[in-house]
């Protein structure tokens, strides 16, 4: 679990094959995630690009520089739960090991 500007906690499946970090359509404006564009996703439109996410996991924060905003409920219902986004390539085990050193420092 994380939190996303300070709102959470939040679940989020990691997906190292994304090219993008993504959060769930409903959460983007609670979250004071700004849309700056529009974004294809697995060759269909109606996706959001934005900017404004922090990441904040055992004190340790990840700030991607843009984001995808989406409907996931497709996929929710695949992997048998909810969850408020995808963590991606950008949040990479080198994130991962700098947010245990930071953390634990």
């Amino acid at each position: 679990m994380e939190r996303v500007n300070g709102a959470g906690p939040l679940r989020f499946l990691l997906d190292s094959g994304a090219q993008l970090d993504l959060i769930q359509e409903a959460h983007r404006v609670a979250l004071g995630i700004k849309r700056v564009g529009a974004m294809r996703l697995n060759a269909t439109s109606g996706h959001s690009l934005c900017e404004g996410a922090a990441f904040e996991l055992d004190g340790a924060s990840y700030r991607p520089g843009r984001i995808g905003a989406t409907i996931l409920t497709n996929l929710e219902s695949v992997i048998g739960c909810k969850i408020d986004g995808i963590l991606g390539a950008g949040f990479s085990p080198r994130s991962l090991w700098n947010w245990t050193i930071r953390a634990s420092v």
